[in-house]
């Protein structure tokens, strides 16, 4: 059985930031985003949980703030890590400025839903989905741990869980509730995962 912890990164700082003289795009700069001070302490505390002991194999995604949230378990565990693209973060395809009023209800509302050459959640969940299963493939029967974003791992869920909408977004697992939607900075889950079927699942939060 492999067991995944996966992640959501670490508060990232959303205010406090000034002029960008760059040529960045909106999605380089959303890749650059950093940590607050406040969410590098979170990072580090939540690190030395035990249930990041004994962590095999550890990946998160291109963004600075998942791989400054990561570090910290890499460290604890001396191990390398890994970083792909893959795991990256919902893209908007157009300014986050410019989406419309409703984008963040009408999205999983109607999961084909995209703006300009943005991703749509059904495109985020296949995107997230390959890539977590070729590193399950690669690493069957280890503790993996996988550091990414709150949009992408909400798609992954729907792979394993219920979705409802009502106030907001609530996860269901054989009728049960399981996630209230409310997203921690980080927040962890942890997963157990045997054939392509999911075994545990349990909201670890920070």
């Amino acid at each position: 059985m492999t067991k995944i912890i996966l992640m959501r990164h670490s508060q990232p700082m959303n205010s406090n930031i000034g002029i960008n003289d760059s040529n960045d795009s909106d999605q380089v700069r959303n890749e650059k985003n950093i940590l607050t001070p406040e969410g590098e302490k979170r990072a580090e505390e939540l690190a030395k949980k035990d249930i990041f002991k004994d962590i095999d194999v550890l990946y998160s995604s291109n963004y600075v703030r998942t791989m400054s949230t990561a570090k910290y378990i890499a460290f604890n565990n001396n191990i390398d890590l890994n970083m792909n693209e893959k795991l990256g973060e919902r893209k908007f395809g157009i300014a986050i400025n410019d989406l419309p009023k409703d984008f963040f209800t009408r999205q999983w509302k109607e999961l084909d839903y995209k703006e300009g050459n943005g991703e749509s959640i059904n495109d985020t969940k296949e995107r997230i989905t390959s890539v977590i299963n070729e590193i399950i493939s690669k690493n069957k029967d280890k503790n993996i741990c996988i550091v990414s974003h709150a949009t992408a791992i909400s798609a992954y869920f729907l792979n394993f869980l219920e979705l409802r909408i009502n106030d907001g977004l609530t996860w269901y697992l054989n009728n049960e509730l399981v996630f209230d939607g409310k997203w921690d900075a980080p927040h962890a889950f942890e997963l157990e995962i045997e054939n392509g079927k999911l075994i545990s699942f349990k909201n670890i939060g920070r």
